[in-house]
């Protein structure tokens, strides 16, 4: 971080919290569906696959992203407040 600009801190925290997302949805995402289907394939009555399984899913994403995104806006304020003197000592 010493020396680089807003932009360049702001790349460089979303890069290093993008990947663990996106590497954990590519994991979860298609085990959660499996397991749902799975759960869901008991029942007499059937949901439709938007109601029980797309949009629930998707919403999860999205809960997800909104609190990834929150806590790296928590830590570029930090790195943007942070002076090269302090990161130093």
């Amino acid at each position: 971080l010493h020396g680089a600009g807003n932009a360049a801190i702001v790349r460089q925290v979303a890069a290093e919290f993008a990947v663990p997302l996106v590497v954990a949805a590519a994991f979860a995402l298609p085990l959660a569906a499996l397991l749902v289907q799975q759960y869901l394939g008991d029942f007499v009555e059937r949901a439709s696959p938007l109601v029980g399984l797309v949009l629930p899913l998707a919403v999860a994403s999205a809960l997800a992203i909104f609190i990834v995104a929150l806590s790296g806006l928590r830590h570029v304020r930090q790195a943007l407040a942070l002076q090269p003197i302090e990161a130093l000592g």
